[in-house]
């Protein structure tokens, strides 16, 4: 995150950032996340699967969350 985001772009972000600080707290945290990557986004227009490949955070769809758990809907 850029340290000098105006309050525009800090309301824009949201909650963003408190769920990408909060994966690397255990090795089986996953952030799972509907954005799908944009690398040319900047500043508060960042996806969250970008700054966590930043990061080093694993990231994934909700989809594939379902697919891991072995989800269906019967």
């Amino acid at each position: 995150m850029a340290p000098d985001l105006t309050d525009v772009e800090i309301e824009q972000i949201g909650q963003d950032p408190f769920l990408i600080v909060a994966a690397p707290g255990g090795p089986d945290r996953i952030v799972v996340t509907r954005e799908v990557s944009k690398p040319s986004g900047q500043r508060a227009n960042r996806r969250v699967p970008d700054v966590c490949a930043t990061f080093g955070i694993a990231a994934i769809t909700d989809f594939a969350l379902f697919r891991k758990l072995n989800f269906r809907i019967a």
